[in-house]
């Protein structure tokens, strides 16, 4: 067999060598850190993946242009190229992963448990997976102004399907309403100014979340006043309960003084009450009660 032909063969043989997928945005840190990330690709082609992804939104002297990220990250639709370059720009400078390695399951948790069993039916809610983004996409939420989550994406906050239920796609929930009323319908991609509260496990996830905001307004990527205004919307599972909790005395204890006014203000009912005692046999004879104070003749003895 010819030299040719044996390579030929050879060629045949081997299996077709796999395509690396490689996050581009995140490439350089690797690159230098890592050195199984040589054996992937070239130095030359590393760099050209890595400045075709930078191009749109960094220049020649490393300058990020976050005027055109943010016009970027409200333009298009979640899943174009150029929001998804835009998104993973904003979580490389503020140094974000996009998927955690360790999963924060907390839905069982005590607190959490307490707030759905007592309060969830009445709260409105989309869940929000550390799989697909946590604290991240919470973070570009704020960027962008606008929750990305049509109405079916919306339920009452407890157990149920994913489907129908935000619980399982926890631990970060957005919170629209703690009053939802049965009538009550769900909001479609509603903006930031609309959404109530910002759920988070606990304080330390919390203060997490707001050193973040933090760094994005250093950026540039939000101002001042949507910085504030965004962080005030954060609480915990603990706060909301409490929350919840003075919400609930505040409506009772108005519901008993408006009830005390409305009888002391309305002559007729306190008449009606002390009618109740003086009325007779007939419904259509009311005994006043100066007739009781005057003495009721006596029948004659019978004779003897």
């Amino acid at each position: 067999m010819s030299s040719n032909a044996k390579q030929e063969s050879e060629n045949k043989n081997q299996k077709p060598r796999m395509k690396v997928q490689i996050d581009p945005i995140k490439f350089d840190m690797f690159f230098e850190k890592k050195g199984s990330w040589r054996d992937l690709v070239s130095s030359e082609q590393a760099t050209e993946i890595f400045n075709d992804w930078h191009k749109d939104f960094v220049n020649d002297t490393g300058v990020v242009n976050t005027q055109a990220v943010i016009t970027a990250l409200r333009g298009g639709k979640p899943r174009d190229l150029l929001p998804s370059k835009a998104r993973d720009l904003c979580k490389e400078l503020l140094n974000m992963d996009w998927k955690p390695k360790v999963k924060l399951n907390v839905q069982n948790t005590e607190n959490f448990t307490r707030l759905k069993e007592n309060y969830g039916h009445r709260i409105l809610a989309h869940g929000v997976e550390d799989g697909k983004g946590g604290v991240s996409s919470i973070v570009m939420m704020c960027i962008t102004g606008k929750v990305q989550a049509i109405s079916s994406y919306w339920g009452a906050l407890v157990d149920g399907y994913p489907n129908i239920s935000p619980v399982p796609h926890g631990p970060y929930f957005i919170i629209y309403d703690i009053n939802l009323s049965s009538e009550a319908g769900s909001p479609n991609n509603p903006s930031c100014d609309k959404i109530t509260y910002v759920l988070v496990p606990c304080l330390e996830v919390a203060n997490s979340l707001k050193e973040k905001l933090e760094e994005a307004r250093k950026l540039g990527f939000i101002d001042q006043r949507t910085l504030e205004k965004f962080q005030s919307k954060i609480v915990t599972y603990d706060d909301l309960y409490e929350i919840c909790s003075r919400r609930d005395l505040e409506e009772s204890q108005q519901k008993r003084k408006c009830s005390s006014e409305s009888a002391a203000g309305d002559p007729s009912k306190k008449i009606r009450r002390e009618s109740t005692f003086f009325q007779a046999q007939t419904t259509d004879q009311i005994v006043e009660p100066a007739m009781l104070a005057k003495p009721q003749p006596q029948s004659a003895p019978a004779p003897q």
